[in-house]
């Protein structure tokens, strides 16, 4: 049986009242809230994000692990009996705190980030195929909507990783008015999407055409020396996660595994640090507290391109990859079914080339296979790049070492590159 979770944002609990609500033809008397009872029902874990502005103003300025101690005992105090995960997530905007009224001053991307980072690191660590529940009745301004959004990325990013399947499944109960006493509140099935590899790849890069544009990156990379930094092309990142997306069997080839590696590195400690502090890191003046991160909502989709494009299956030798492990890419999944039958034709085709190939210098494919010489080196229009899935022998590099075969883009790599940009 799979994984079940139920995720929600809550407000301040105080005002709520118990109410009976239903759910499948089936009543649950004197509940508090619809997630609770969305976690009964299909017997789900419950993780519930609160906007640190719940916090007494008290709390603000206090280690973060105080805060989020304060907010559980606060929220806690109204489910006595209830078994659910808390998590203290950035608030933007004003909103009165006692008898204060403060304002929480940055971007509306934070709890986006948050949240999205939070629920990644949660999933990551679940072996079975995963069932969400969304439950979007509650919230403050954005964040239930913000909330959803990073919950379909990281859902996407779990599956796309793991090889899982699921769905998630977002609900919402009926409006109630304070006064009014209906015989039950409804909770109702908005939409249900289901995941699996293909279909996580592809929100992906969904997202990062459609945020990447108005996200101008520019990333420093630390290559070993702290005083030794240099801006990573992220328009690099973008075309190579396009081209995979596209008819991504190439892709290994075309990664430059050190920069790459390099570039996860420092998004991953940029997110853990921002998840660790941003609670904490706030600049005040006469109750307005003022976020110090500068982060976009940007830097998650990034960060989930990222994650597909370093994964470990590949050694880099020159920018070469070995051809028994491309061969991996069959079972990866991580491109669409045509790109997959594309390239596994043009890696049986180079394989049968055997004892033909010989060790040393890289020579173009087309070269090697002697009956059509390379004409035109790095030569490629798209419609031919397409067609052989990017191992197409005017741009393909081969070589023997060590009796594995490599294949690579050698010079051709930038043109490459650039062409894959403007597909």
């Amino acid at each position: 049986m799979a994984s079940r979770m139920a995720i929600s944002v809550w407000g301040d609990p105080e005002r709520w009242r118990e109410v009976s609500y239903e759910i499948d033809g089936k009543i649950y008397d004197n509940q508090r809230n619809s997630t609770h009872v969305i976690g009964k029902h299909f017997d789900a874990a419950i993780s519930v994000f609160i906007p640190i502005s719940i916090v007494d103003a008290c709390g603000m300025g206090r280690p973060p692990e105080d805060q989020v101690k304060m907010a559980y005992q606060h929220v806690k105090q109204y489910f006595p009996s209830e078994d659910f995960e808390i998590m203290i997530a950035p608030s933007v905007g004003i909103f009165k705190i006692g008898e204060n009224v403060i304002n929480f001053k940055g971007k509306l991307d934070l709890f986006k980030i948050f949240s999205f980072y939070k629920l990644f690191k949660i999933f990551d660590k679940i072996d079975d195929n995963l069932e969400i529940y969304a439950d979007l009745t509650y919230g403050i301004n954005y964040m239930t909507m913000a909330n959803y959004e990073a919950i379909k990325l990281a859902f996407s990013l779990y599956c796309a990783l793991r090889d899982k399947k699921g769905k998630i499944v977002a609900m919402n109960s009926d409006p109630f008015t304070a006064g009014n006493k209906p015989v039950s509140i409804k909770i109702n099935v908005v939409e249900t999407l289901n995941f699996d590899r293909e279909i996580g790849v592809d929100y992906i890069a969904g997202e990062l055409r459609r945020k990447f544009d108005i996200n101008k990156f520019k990333w420093s990379k630390i290559t070993g020396n702290d005083n030794d930094k240099t801006n990573v092309d992220t328009n690099e990142v973008k075309a190579l996660f396009m081209a995979m997306d596209g008819f991504g069997a190439f892709l290994p080839c075309l990664v430059r595994n050190d920069q790459m590696q390099l570039f996860m590195k420092y998004v991953n400690s940029t997110m853990e640090s921002f998840s660790n502090s941003v609670l904490s890191e706030f600049d005040y003046s006469k109750d307005v507290y003022s976020y110090r991160s500068s982060l976009n909502e940007g830097v998650i989709v990034i960060f989930s391109a990222l994650k597909i494009l370093t994964i470990d299956l590949f050694t880099n030798s020159g920018n070469m990859a070995p051809l028994k492990k491309l061969k991996i890419l069959k079972e990866t999944k991580l491109a669409r079914k045509m790109a997959m039958y594309l390239f596994n034709e043009e890696i049986k085709k180079i394989g049968k080339l055997g004892d033909s190939i010989g060790d040393g210098k890289p020579v173009l494919l087309g070269d090697l296979m002697g009956k059509y010489p390379a004409k035109k080196p790095c030569g490629s229009n798209n419609r031919i790049l397409i067609a052989h899935c990017a191992l197409e022998m005017n741009i393909t590099y081969i070589k023997k070492e060590n009796d594995e075969i490599l294949l690579g883009y050698g010079e051709c790599l930038d043109g490459l590159i650039r062409k894959l940009e403007g597909l």
